[in-house]
């Protein structure tokens, strides 16, 4: 091995931290029973993905962090002659067999959105680099199960809504979906919403409009949203009251979206289609010609 790995001491631990809490990881998606068994494999994983990924001949030193790890794949940062990359590399056991069987059929969608996705750099069977994108999870802006408050935080909250909206219909209308919705996995980047888990886009539902499969995104999972009078959804309010919604009121909030789905929308019939839902919004008529 003609390179040196620099490896930080959290790559050994047996859990994540997610918006300030302590997850412990699973069993089977661990490197090893012990924290030296567990350096000891990723070590040996990471110099194999530098060798596979074309990355040794760029510096002798490469700097490791892990930053996040899962039942699919573990996330771990690399630094290495002024650059910044992101590794992923699949768990143990993980149901996915291949980086490679999901995202060859992507390549088309990535050249399109290139601009909007963390698109892969490289990729084998096991690994994917990715350029380090600089920008704010938008789970950051929520503290705990509360979202932040602060004003530029909230001009935040209420352009991400927007560009979110926006970015996600004109996925849907390439025929993708980003599923499961998870607000770490997207990043605010001067003014863009960037996507960073390149391997959440399936072929969207035939049965469902857009906005019943995506209402409440950016900031909670859509299936939350079914029910959203059911008490057991409250964690997912700042507060309790239908004026406390993801930070803004839920007008606003509804403004936001829509105006997000209406500006990607060639006609007044298609955004009739892309929100229908089972019960009428009603900021979806101030986007529609008056009829009187």
């Amino acid at each position: 091995m003609s390179f040196r790995l620099k490896i930080d001491e959290n790559v050994t631990a047996d859990h994540v931290v997610c918006w300030g809490v302590s997850v412990a990881l699973l069993k089977k998606s661990l490197f090893g029973s012990t924290p030296e068994e567990r350096r000891r494999r990723i070590e040996e994983k990471i110099s194999q993905a530098i060798e596979e990924l074309s990355l040794k001949e760029m510096a002798d030193e490469f700097s490791v962090s892990m930053l996040s790890a899962w039942v699919r794949y573990y996330v771990f940062r690399i630094d290495a002659a002024g650059k910044t990359f992101v590794l992923n590399v699949l768990s143990p056991n993980s149901p996915m067999r291949s980086f490679k069987d999901i995202l060859d059929p992507l390549e088309g969608l990535f050249e399109k959105f290139k601009d909007d996705i963390a698109v892969p750099i490289a990729y084998t069977d096991e690994f994917m680099l990715q350029e380090w994108i600089d920008g704010i999870p938008l789970s950051e802006l929520r503290d705990g199960d509360m979202m932040k408050n602060d004003e530029k935080s909230r001009k935040i909250i209420e352009g991400s809504i927007y560009l979110t909206a926006r970015l996600l219909y004109r996925l849907w209308k390439e025929g993708y979906s980003y599923t499961p919705w998870e607000d770490y996995e997207a990043m605010y980047c001067d003014g863009r919403i960037v996507l960073l888990d390149v391997t959440r886009f399936e072929r969207k539902p035939l049965n469902e409009s857009f906005l019943q499969y995506y209402y409440g995104a950016p900031f909670c999972a859509p299936d939350v949203l079914k029910n959203p009078t059911n008490p057991v959804n409250r964690l997912y309010f700042r507060g309790t009251s239908e004026r406390d919604y993801f930070g803004v009121e839920r007008r606003r909030y509804e403004e936001l979206f829509l105006k997000g789905v209406w500006d990607e929308c060639d006609d007044e019939e298609e955004f009739r289609e892309a929100t229908l839902y089972s019960r009428p919004l009603t900021n979806a008529r101030t986007f529609l010609p008056s009829t009187e």
